[in-house]
């Protein structure tokens, strides 16, 4: 590497500059991405990330109203390709989002139980074990005998 050599689109370059936005801009979700935008080189990444590490601590209510408004307008055909509906937004879409990692965490939680208590059944000693009390000794390749 070159001395004095320069890093567009690198995190050498773009983590301290958000973070030292960030940091500048007491985490002002407007204040950060305008300030961000306006920083050159590699202003667009680095607004991105500023605004979305402001708007992570200040929720969606914090961004100008018709800063949203517009961006969801441009987006429309977007919102139809997902959606299926053209007049959805990013809110509708965020809460389609949870509702289905919400639906995903039941899901593995279910599949958790039920590999405890797999777990439970195939360990359990075999003088306990619910097959070897209906008479039927087995190992992991299947049952072994069956008494009379």
């Amino acid at each position: 590497m070159e001395k004095g050599a320069l890093f567009s689109g690198s995190s050498l370059e773009i983590v301290p500059v958000t973070t030292a936005n960030l940091y500048l801009r007491k985490g002002n979700v407007n204040e950060c991405i305008i300030k961000g935008a306006s920083f050159g080189r590699d202003c667009d990444t680095i607004a991105r990330a500023v605004g979305c590490l402001a708007g992570a601590m200040h929720g969606a209510s914090a961004i100008r109203q018709n800063w949203i408004e517009t961006v969801e307008k441009v987006n429309e055909p977007l919102f139809e390709d997902i959606e299926g509906d053209r007049g959805a937004n990013f809110r509708s879409m965020a809460q389609r989002l949870v509702a289905a990692l919400r639906a995903e965490r039941q899901a593995a939680q279910a599949r958790v139980t039920m590999l405890e208590q797999l777990l439970v059944w195939w360990w359990l000693p075999t003088c306990f074990h619910p097959l070897t009390v209906l008479g039927l000794h087995f190992h992991l390749g299947g049952v072994v005998k069956r008494e009379a």
